[in-house]
């Protein structure tokens, strides 16, 4: 076990739902020039800021996602997101996961990154990416 997955082992539900929500933004419009504001070196912050900002003013994990799409001017991801985010955006703590998103934006984000990287790299290398909660859930638990 690395230590990303130690780490991953000791997050709370909605810090990992938070994780997973940003890592599939950043598997859905982290392209080699990006997508919409989230272009250029300065990518992550602006990440961060409209993320952060989306959860405060939002009062569900939906809201949030269409609050974050609207700020970063992304279009709507294809269909063939739409069982994977569906999945994300079904919480039942909304309120908690909204809460990670807005007061733990970095930390949550460095995770997501890490994982999107490692994913990426895996996949060029012929091997399966990490599992999302969602994909752990359906499996019977993360890292099952």
């Amino acid at each position: 076990m690395d230590a990303l997955e130690t780490l991953m082992r000791t997050l709370a539900p909605a810090e990992t739902k938070a994780v997973d929500l940003l890592r599939f933004c950043l598997e859905t419009y982290n392209t080699k020039d990006g997508t919409g504001l989230f272009t250029g070196p300065a990518r992550y912050a602006v990440l961060q800021e409209r993320a952060a900002l989306a959860a405060v003013q939002a009062r569900s994990l939906r809201q949030w996602w269409a609050i974050l799409l609207r700020r970063l001017r992304w279009p709507i991801p294809p269909s063939a997101t739409d069982e994977t985010l569906l999945a994300l955006l079904t919480d039942p703590d909304d309120a908690a996961v909204l809460r990670v998103l807005a007061l733990d934006t970095a930390s949550v984000l460095t995770l997501a990154r890490y994982q999107h990287t490692t994913d990426r790299t895996a996949r060029r290398a012929g091997r399966a990416p990490m599992a999302t909660a969602a994909d752990a859930d359906a499996a019977g638990g993360l890292f099952a």
